[in-house]
């Protein structure tokens, strides 16, 4: 059966005596026209990454639309139906938490794949944070299905409330393409905030952060409503300080402004030099 109405996710999901969990963020996609336009958005032919397919509805229109599918779900109980439901097809899937396990098991000798996901609102900055790191292969397209507040936070541009650490790191990465709004009747059960449908495809030179810049950049925008030079006193030695204020003097900054004015290749050349 598959999993593209209400009253058929209701059905599988009482067939396998499961109630969704709110902590794990189990709103699973029900509507057969939003399942297909998140699917038919990926490229054709690219191997397809999926992060928490739930019972499967997005994973069985990837697969029909002939895509190979690597999916990774921390649910047991869903693990074991859809290695069931999906045995005889090219799905391949990992037990796992996705934030420890982003691409799952996918060979990521691979030099090409899409990445697709309803992904829970609880995982989506942690998720980010794990895929967005220099020694990870990165997806060359990515569709999610984020609540409204997620994607803000993906989305943001310098000024903006919700700008910060995850905008900046996307943005270093990644070109956004388009995004729709989701409504709360396409998931079951129905969530109680918007959600939002996003692409993007990876830039041709994507600027991934080391570890040590993300730690720095969490600390600036820790306290954004200072002015940067504060933070400067307060983390960067004398030669360093005075390198970034010629890179915001060059920009036409000035120490006196705040993290949240300052757009993402700015903060790469402060960060990374």
């Amino acid at each position: 059966m598959s999993a593209d109405s209400p009253s058929r996710v209701r059905a599988i999901l009482d067939e396998l005596e499961i109630r969704p969990e709110k902590r794990l963020g189990q709103n699973f996609l029900c509507d057969g026209n939003w399942i297909r336009k998140a699917v038919e958005s990926l490229p054709s032919e690219l191997p397809v990454v999926e992060v928490g397919p739930g019972i499967g509805a997005l994973t069985e229109a990837t697969l029909d639309r002939g895509h190979e599918v690597w999916a990774v779900e921390v649910d047991a109980r869903l693990c074991r139906y859809l290695s069931e439901k999906f045995s005889d097809r090219p799905f391949h899937l990992l037990e796992a938490d996705a934030v420890s396990q982003p691409l799952g098991d996918f060979p990521e000798t691979n030099s090409s794949f899409a990445l697709l996901s309803n992904l829970p609102f609880a995982i989506t900055s942690p998720w980010l944070d794990s895929l967005l790191k220099p020694e990870r292969s990165l997806p060359d397209f990515v569709a999610l299905i984020l609540q409204k507040e997620g994607m803000d936070r993906t989305m943001a541009r310098p000024g903006e409330k919700t700008y910060g650490p995850t905008a900046i790191r996307m943005t270093l990465a990644y070109e956004f393409q388009t995004s729709f709004n989701v409504p709360r009747s396409a998931f079951h059960p129905q969530p109680t905030i918007e959600s939002r449908f996003g692409t993007w495809v990876r830039q041709e030179c994507p600027r991934l952060l080391s570890g040590a810049a993300v730690t720095l950049l969490r600390q600036f925008f820790g306290q954004r409503r200072k002015m940067i030079r504060q933070g400067m006193k307060q983390w960067l030695e004398a030669e360093e300080a005075e390198r970034w204020t010629e890179a915001l003097t060059q920009n036409n900054l000035a120490p006196t402004a705040r993290a949240e004015e300052i757009p993402p290749k700015l903060w790469w050349k402060l960060l990374e030099g």
